[in-house]
């Protein structure tokens, strides 16, 4: 919202982001000599929430209320398995990162409320696994790696602001 007025018994203004991402790779391998398998998922989510006012001028007799949310689930899975009489070799890779922005901000405005709230949450939700089975009777390697890379940020903040509130204020930023 930039460079406006707004009057009126109340005000919500919500951005919210609930995406779901959910992968699953798999294999399995057999044979008399040699067996050999592999299982590798990548996510990512790069989510950009977010709820601004600039320049603008709110009056609101009640709640007047700013928030971001971002709720984006992962659900990965990267399981392999070999088996062999001689050899068995196998390996599975799971690796997710979140690099999202989540963001309530109102700044150079003037706001006259009963209430305020700027939030902002991050409640993102990532669920990951790896796994792998290796059987032989003569040699079996397995290995698993499951890799999660979370580099989130959160704010909430109000800047360069007019506020005239009656009762309550919060200023709030969670992440998980």
């Amino acid at each position: 919202i930039n460079d406006s007025t707004l009057t009126g018994a109340s005000f919500s203004a919500k951005a919210e982001d609930a995406s779901r991402i959910d992968s699953l790779a798999g294999n399995v391998s057999y044979s008399a000599n040699t067996a050999v398998g592999a299982a590798v998922t990548y996510n990512s989510v790069a989510n950009t929430v977010q709820t601004h006012a600039s320049g603008s001028t709110f009056d609101i007799d009640d709640a007047a209320d700013f928030t971001a949310v971002n709720s984006a689930q992962v659900m990965a899975g990267a399981v392999a398995g070999a088996a062999s009489q001689s050899v068995a070799i196998t390996g599975s890779v799971s690796w997710t990162e979140s690099d999202s922005t989540v963001d309530s901000t109102v700044e150079g405005s003037d706001i006259t409320a009963g209430d305020l709230t700027v939030s902002a949450e991050n409640a993102a939700d990532l669920k990951t696994l790896a796994g792998s089975v290796a059987i032989s009777k003569q040699a079996a390697i397995g290995a698993a790696f499951n890799i999660v890379d979370v580099s989130d940020s959160t704010t909430a903040r109000i800047l360069d602001s007019g506020l005239a509130v009656d009762d309550a204020g919060r200023v709030a930023a969670k992440g998980t």
